[in-house]
């Protein structure tokens, strides 16, 4: 978070504590989904058809992307606030200018976030069609194995 949105005394959710303070306890959890996700990511390049990484991965999506998108709330609620502020003259253009940077970057997280959470869906979709295919497949060609045998 940048210096320069320091400072900055909002209330968010009844809690008048300054912002920086707010963010980091809403951000530390979303850092600790990320490196988990890093990690899972890290061991589905190893293995992609994985479908136990991949629910893991799903679930690890799923909770990055409410913790990405109370965040943001935190920060539009922060916005408007400062906006009031910034009219009446209380804080500057600068520290602003920083807040509304902090808005889109999160923003643009939860866009990324919910588009991995898409793109995983469709892999473990897949997945489980080519499980069910590759068991078909495995079933089919053990059924003509044992006709051969039987012919032999």
């Amino acid at each position: 978070m940048s210096n320069s949105i320091k400072g900055l005394t909002v209330e968010i959710n009844g809690d008048t504590q300054p912002l920086t303070s707010a963010i980091n306890k809403l951000d530390n959890p979303l850092k600790s989904s990320k490196k988990e996700l890093k990690e899972i990511d890290r061991l589905l390049k190893l293995d992609p058809g994985n479908t136990e990484l991949l629910a893991q991965r799903q679930e690890v999506l799923a909770s990055a992307t409410q913790q990405a998108k109370a965040k943001l709330d935190a920060l539009k609620t922060a916005e408007k606030q400062a906006q009031e502020q910034f009219a009446r003259k209380e804080i500057g253009e600068e520290q602003m200018r920083a807040l509304s940077r902090a808005v889109i970057t999160a923003e643009n997280d939860l866009k990324k976030l919910e588009k991995q959470a898409k793109e995983t869906g469709e892999e473990t979709k897949d997945a489980g069609e080519n499980g069910e295919k590759g068991l078909e497949k495995m079933g089919k060609e053990g059924k003509e194995a044992g006709e051969d045998v039987e012919k032999g």
